[in-house]
């Protein structure tokens, strides 16, 4: 009996020592200077202060595994692929040092303690994931950025985006810094809206912001609509 349990416990030492313990990444997001715009930046700030809300997120993507869709309406979570942060923070903290940076408002903070702030900034996230078929894997962003008036009931500005871009390998590190990449100019588009509307110009384009990201991709097309999605492809160097 003694030589039976001795067996069973060195078959059970051996199939766990041939077993493969996958260890976990853990991804974040931060900020990169390097992608600031010179013609963003205010010498005289709109005297208002503002208040960036929690990013509102659905609970399918809530989580803190990354999100990976296949085809149709099919999604997976990578187990071993981890949010290190918590997007309804980090991605609203993002935006408010990109706004202290280029000195746009005369405050913006998260919170406000002593005082009612004059505008809000709200965002959501629709989706944010890895899209896997045969033939590609791509990023993809669907994500609406509001300004909003205290007390208003109408937003003042309104930016929606819904992006994919091509990823050139199958790294998960691509996709967080393409995601990434992406918050960041789209903040700075919402905020070239923001100047139009507090100036009093008509919306010009986003000459302001091209494209200088050092980037791992090259855009398609210049032209993008508002909700439409922008194709990105491998640059090739």
């Amino acid at each position: 009996m003694k030589r039976h349990y001795l067996m069973l416990i060195i078959l059970f030492m051996f199939s766990c020592s041939n077993k493969e313990f996958v260890s976990k990444n853990y991804y974040i997001l931060e900020y990169f200077p390097h992608t600031e715009k010179k013609a963003l930046q205010r010498e005289t700030p709109l005297n208002f202060t503002v208040q960036v809300n929690d990013l509102t997120i659905p609970t399918t993507y809530d989580r803190k595994e990354i999100v990976i869709r296949h085809f149709g309406p099919r999604i997976t979570y990578s187990e071993n692929d981890i949010w290190a942060v918590d997007l309804s923070e980090i991605i609203p903290n993002l935006i408010v040092k990109r706004i202290s940076r280029y000195g746009i408002f005369k405050q913006v903070a998260r919170e406000f303690l002593s005082i009612r702030p004059d505008y809000e900034i709200i965002t959501k996230i629709n989706n944010i994931e890895v899209y896997e078929s045969e033939n590609l894997k791509a990023a993809r962003l669907n994500m609406d950025f509001f300004l909003q008036e205290r007390g208003a009931k109408a937003y003042t500005v309104v930016h929606s985006i819904n992006r994919e871009s091509v990823l050139p390998d199958n790294q998960m590190e691509t996709f967080v810094q393409v995601i990434n990449e992406i918050i960041l100019e789209e903040t700075d588009k919402f905020l070239v809206k923001i100047f139009h509307h507090f100036d009093g110009t008509a919306e010009a384009g986003t000459e302001l912001v091209k494209t200088t990201y050092d980037s791992l991709f090259v855009e398609a097309s210049e032209e993008s609509t508002e909700g439409m999605g922008v194709l990105f492809f491998p640059s090739i160097s």
